[in-house]
């Protein structure tokens, strides 16, 4: 849902478009073409290649916590649509179960109950 609020195409979900990151990588090439013919900036080259390194590493990181995201949203919308339908269900079982006195209610039983009733007549002597 994120991704369709902010109208980004579904299939780029990164900081870096996949054409700019491409244009990137052609660049890197390029200057480490450019570099690897001069000893003197032998040190420079290497830390150049490091800072690519972590930037792929963040990239490929950036995409994978996106798809995940985007998981976790399909999950919440799915999840927030079930307890809708719950709530709807409960407000109306709550109009179809009116409330019971409990003063109309006798539970079953299977034995009987007999009452007797005897007379006796007491007299003082």
């Amino acid at each position: 849902r994120c991704v369709q609020e902010t109208g980004i195409n579904a299939e780029y979900m990164g900081g870096i478009e996949p054409a700019a990151f491409e244009a990137l990588e052609k660049e890197f090439q390029e200057v480490l073409s450019e570099l690897a013919g001069d000893q003197s900036l032998e040190r420079f080259r290497r830390e150049y290649e490091k800072l690519h390194m972590a930037l792929k590493a963040s990239h490929e990181n950036e995409k994978r916590l996106l798809r995940r995201c985007k998981e976790l949203n399909g999950d919440i919308v799915g999840n927030a649509a079930k307890v809708q339908t719950a709530l709807k269900l409960t407000q109306e079982d709550s109009h179809t179960i009116a409330p019971v006195s409990y003063t109309h209610l006798t539970l079953p039983t299977i034995y009987s109950v007999q009452i007797s009733v005897v007379a006796v007549s007491l007299k003082k002597k």
